[in-house]
Protein backbone atom coordinates (compact mmCIF):
# COMPACT_ATOMS: atom_id res chain seq x y z
CA UNK A 1 0.00 0.00 0.00
CA UNK A 2 1.03 3.31 -1.31
CA UNK A 3 1.75 5.96 1.96
CA UNK A 4 -1.17 8.58 1.31
CA UNK A 5 -1.82 11.92 3.06
CA UNK A 6 -4.66 14.50 3.10
CA UNK A 7 -3.77 17.99 2.55
CA UNK A 8 -6.71 20.65 1.76
CA UNK A 9 -9.05 18.16 0.69
CA UNK A 10 -6.93 16.92 -1.44
CA UNK A 11 -5.28 13.04 -1.44
CA UNK A 12 -1.81 13.19 -2.39
CA UNK A 13 0.46 9.62 -2.59
CA UNK A 14 4.10 9.06 -2.01
CA UNK A 15 6.15 9.06 -5.19
CA UNK A 16 9.99 8.81 -4.03
CA UNK A 17 11.13 9.64 -0.95
CA UNK A 18 12.93 9.93 2.12
CA UNK A 19 16.27 10.71 0.35
CA UNK A 20 18.34 12.52 2.65
CA UNK A 21 20.42 15.88 1.05
CA UNK A 22 24.20 15.12 1.00
CA UNK A 23 24.61 18.85 2.27
CA UNK A 24 22.18 19.14 4.30
CA UNK A 25 21.20 16.04 5.43
CA UNK A 26 17.46 16.60 5.99
CA UNK A 27 15.36 14.11 4.99
CA UNK A 28 12.57 14.68 1.82
CA UNK A 29 9.55 12.96 0.60
CA UNK A 30 8.05 13.89 -3.13
CA UNK A 31 3.90 13.74 -3.10
CA UNK A 32 1.33 13.42 -6.20
CA UNK A 33 -1.88 14.01 -6.31
CA UNK A 34 -3.86 10.41 -6.46
CA UNK A 35 -6.06 11.89 -9.33
CA UNK A 36 -4.73 10.70 -12.66
CA UNK A 37 -4.46 13.57 -14.91
CA UNK A 38 -3.72 15.62 -11.91
CA UNK A 39 -0.36 17.47 -12.12
CA UNK A 40 -0.17 18.64 -9.04
CA UNK A 41 2.97 17.91 -6.62
CA UNK A 42 4.41 19.00 -3.30
CA UNK A 43 7.12 17.97 -1.48
CA UNK A 44 7.89 17.62 2.56
CA UNK A 45 11.30 18.29 4.03
CA UNK A 46 11.40 16.60 7.84
CA UNK A 47 7.94 16.35 8.11
CA UNK A 48 7.15 19.86 7.01
CA UNK A 49 4.96 20.06 4.01
CA UNK A 50 6.51 22.59 1.22
CA UNK A 51 4.15 23.39 -1.10
CA UNK A 52 5.93 24.50 -4.99
CA UNK A 53 3.36 26.92 -5.69
CA UNK A 54 3.59 26.26 -9.36
CA UNK A 55 1.20 23.67 -10.10
CA UNK A 56 -2.48 23.47 -8.98
CA UNK A 57 -5.01 20.69 -8.68
CA UNK A 58 -6.87 20.57 -11.94
CA UNK A 59 -9.94 19.28 -10.04
CA UNK A 60 -12.36 19.71 -7.14
CA UNK A 61 -11.23 18.49 -3.81
CA UNK A 62 -12.36 14.66 -3.65
CA UNK A 63 -12.60 14.05 0.14
CA UNK A 64 -14.21 10.85 -0.55
CA UNK A 65 -11.02 9.35 -2.45
CA UNK A 66 -9.28 8.96 1.28
CA UNK A 67 -12.45 6.93 3.00
CA UNK A 68 -12.61 4.83 -0.21
CA UNK A 69 -8.71 3.72 -0.41
CA UNK A 70 -8.82 3.34 3.27
CA UNK A 71 -12.29 1.38 3.30
CA UNK A 72 -10.37 -0.69 0.64
CA UNK A 73 -6.84 -1.50 2.40
CA UNK A 74 -8.83 -2.44 5.11
CA UNK A 75 -10.93 -4.61 3.60
CA UNK A 76 -7.69 -6.25 1.81
CA UNK A 77 -6.11 -6.67 5.08
CA UNK A 78 -9.16 -8.60 6.71
CA UNK A 79 -8.93 -10.97 3.83
CA UNK A 80 -4.99 -11.64 4.23
CA UNK A 81 -5.14 -12.17 7.63
CA UNK A 82 -8.30 -14.37 6.99
CA UNK A 83 -6.40 -16.57 4.66
CA UNK A 84 -3.52 -16.50 6.64
CA UNK A 85 -5.34 -18.17 9.57
CA UNK A 86 -7.33 -20.47 7.34
CA UNK A 87 -3.95 -21.53 5.80
CA UNK A 88 -2.48 -22.16 9.23
CA UNK A 89 -5.35 -24.10 9.86
CA UNK A 90 -5.21 -26.43 7.04
CA UNK A 91 -2.84 -26.69 3.67
CA UNK A 92 -5.18 -26.35 0.72
CA UNK A 93 -4.38 -27.91 -2.70
CA UNK A 94 -3.18 -26.55 -5.60
CA UNK A 95 -5.86 -26.45 -7.88
CA UNK A 96 -6.11 -28.00 -11.13
CA UNK A 97 -5.59 -24.86 -12.89
CA UNK A 98 -6.22 -20.98 -12.78
CA UNK A 99 -9.46 -21.20 -14.72
CA UNK A 100 -10.87 -22.74 -11.69
CA UNK A 101 -9.43 -20.02 -9.11
CA UNK A 102 -10.75 -17.03 -11.68
CA UNK A 103 -14.30 -18.80 -11.88
CA UNK A 104 -14.49 -18.89 -7.94
CA UNK A 105 -13.15 -15.67 -7.40
CA UNK A 106 -15.45 -14.27 -9.77
CA UNK A 107 -18.25 -15.95 -8.17
CA UNK A 108 -17.55 -15.25 -4.56
CA UNK A 109 -16.79 -11.33 -5.71
CA UNK A 110 -19.45 -10.57 -7.51
CA UNK A 111 -21.00 -7.98 -5.59
CA UNK A 112 -17.62 -6.04 -5.70
CA UNK A 113 -17.45 -3.49 -8.53
CA UNK A 114 -14.05 -1.97 -8.34
CA UNK A 115 -12.08 -4.17 -10.66
CA UNK A 116 -9.16 -2.83 -9.00
CA UNK A 117 -10.30 -4.50 -5.16
CA UNK A 118 -11.22 -7.86 -7.47
CA UNK A 119 -7.66 -8.25 -8.84
CA UNK A 120 -6.28 -7.55 -5.05
CA UNK A 121 -8.84 -10.15 -3.99
CA UNK A 122 -8.02 -12.74 -6.80
CA UNK A 123 -3.99 -11.89 -5.68
CA UNK A 124 -4.37 -12.52 -2.17
CA UNK A 125 -6.02 -15.67 -2.52
CA UNK A 126 -3.28 -16.62 -4.52
CA UNK A 127 -0.16 -16.34 -2.33
CA UNK A 128 0.46 -16.91 0.97
CA UNK A 129 3.48 -17.24 3.38
CA UNK A 130 5.22 -20.50 4.65
CA UNK A 131 8.32 -20.73 6.52
CA UNK A 132 9.45 -17.06 6.40
CA UNK A 133 9.24 -17.05 2.64
CA UNK A 134 6.33 -15.55 0.77
CA UNK A 135 4.80 -18.02 -1.81
CA UNK A 136 2.51 -18.14 -5.39
CA UNK A 137 -0.10 -21.29 -4.66
CA UNK A 138 -0.44 -21.50 -8.23
CA UNK A 139 3.37 -22.65 -8.80
CA UNK A 140 5.23 -22.47 -6.01
CA UNK A 141 7.17 -20.00 -6.64
CA UNK A 142 8.87 -17.84 -3.37
CA UNK A 143 9.83 -14.34 -2.94
CA UNK A 144 11.29 -12.72 -0.06
CA UNK A 145 8.59 -9.48 0.35
CA UNK A 146 4.69 -9.24 -0.29
CA UNK A 147 5.51 -6.86 -3.12
CA UNK A 148 7.78 -9.32 -5.11
CA UNK A 149 5.27 -12.15 -4.99
CA UNK A 150 2.38 -10.36 -5.70
CA UNK A 151 3.97 -8.99 -8.90
CA UNK A 152 4.50 -12.75 -10.16
CA UNK A 153 1.44 -13.63 -8.81
CA UNK A 154 -0.53 -10.46 -11.27
CA UNK A 155 1.35 -12.72 -13.92
CA UNK A 156 -1.19 -15.92 -13.50
CA UNK A 157 -3.94 -13.32 -14.26
CA UNK A 158 -5.34 -13.72 -17.36
CA UNK A 159 -6.13 -10.14 -19.05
Amino acid sequence: MNTQMVVSGYLLKKRRGPDASALTGLRSISWNCVVGDCTYYAGTLEGRLKDNGLTKHNHEKQPELFAKRETRYSLIQKIAEGAAMLDSIRQEPLPDSLDNISSQVQTEDSFVSDTNLQIDLQIYRMIGKNDGLWQCKICRKTAKTPQGIKRHAETHIKG
